[in-house]
Formats: structure tokens, C-alpha cells, sequence
């Protein structure tokens, strides 16, 4: 056999082996969510001029965080109710673990890229005819280690779904506030 009939061969199979998965996961938008069951006339979602972004995941979280805002508390008319949500932290920390020994050639399976979701959204209601203000520091923070030998596409699909939860974990803690201290109305 040939040199160039063994590279070609090798090729083929080296390629073989590759992750072509090729698929692109959607961005989350949260439109799926309904509009809170609380209504208000105003709602003033603070543009917090937070710290630039150190990495790619806390870029994404924060547009994330901000399209579960826009899209789940929205103005009505009729309503009397008044929302202000002022987002103080919006923060993703990454760091990296890594376990067993340097002589322990399994470590690259041990090792872990741990993310810490951290957000803080100072919430302010007018409640009422009298417009009663009546204000709170919602703090939520969780936790995901991923392996690092993980491909791109298997690790993004953990973050999207670590996002999901947490954005249910934040819209928990919102909507139960607002419910004990407003009316449906």
C-alpha cells in the first residue's frame, strides 16, 4: 500500500471518530412564559450599567435574564399596580476543578468547569389605590459543574437547561412576592 493510500485511509478514519453533530441549539427567549398573573400600569425595568462581561456564559445569562424581564412583566392599561425591578448583580463565576493527582492519568476525565449563576433584583410595588410601596432584594444563586472533556454542543445543552431551571427558580421567588403583596388586579 502507498504512503498516500495509508494517509487517506487514515483520514477517513480519524474523521470518523470526530463529534459532527452539527446541530445548533435556539437561543432562550422566555416568550413561552406567560405574562405575570399580577398586572401593572408601569413597569420600569432599570438598565443597570453592570461590569462588562468576563466571558461568553455570563454575556448570554445576563441577555437571557433581561428577555425573561421584558417578556414576563409587561404594562396594562387597566391595571393599578406598579413594578420596578432594578437587577443589581447579573453575574456568572466560572472556575475550574480539577480532581485526583498529577500522576493520575484519568484527571482530564475529573476535571470540572463549575459555574456559579448569581443574580440580585431589587423589586419596589406600588400596590393599591394608595400606592403603598413595598420593596425587596430577591437573591437567587446555583450551581453546575460540567465536565471539561465534554463537547461543545453537549456542554451548551447543560447550560441551556441549568439556565431553564434557573430562570424558574428566579421567577418563583418574583411571583411570590408580588402575589403576597398585591393584589390580581
Amino acid at each position: 500500500m502507498s504512503l498516500w493510500g495509508l494517509s487517506l485511509g487514515l483520514l477517513v478514519c480519524l474523521t470518523g471518530c470526530l463529534s459532527t453533530t452539527g446541530t445548533v441549539l435556539p437561543s432562550l427567549t422566555f416568550h413561552q412564559y406567560a405574562q405575570s398573573p399580577v398586572s401593572f400600569k408601569t413597569v420600569n425595568i432599570k438598565d443597570t450599567h453592570l461590569s462588562p462581561s468576563s466571558h461568553e456564559v455570563e454575556g448570554k445569562f445576563r441577555d437571557q435574564m433581561s428577555s425573561y424581564f421584558n417578556s414576563r412583566f409587561q404594562a396594562h392599561e387597566n391595571a393599578s399596580n406598579h413594578l420596578n425591578l432594578d437587577p443589581l448583580i447579573v453575574n456568572v463565576t466560572k472556575s475550574y476543578l480539577k480532581r485526583g493527582g498529577k500522576n493520575d492519568i484519568l484527571s482530564p476525565w475529573k476535571s470540572y468547569d463549575q459555574y456559579q449563576f448569581q443574580t440580585e433584583i431589587k423589586i419596589n410595588l406600588g400596590c393599591d389605590q394608595n400606592h403603598s410601596n413595598r420593596e425587596e432584594v430577591i437573591r437567587v444563586s446555583k450551581t453546575i459543574k460540567i465536565p471539561t472533556h465534554y463537547s461543545l454542543y453537549k456542554r451548551d445543552l447543560h447550560l441551556m437547561g441549568f439556565t431553564e431551571d434557573y430562570v424558574v427558580d428566579m421567577d418563583r421567588a418574583i411571583l411570590g412576592f408580588l402575589s403576597t403583596n398585591c393584589s390580581s388586579h
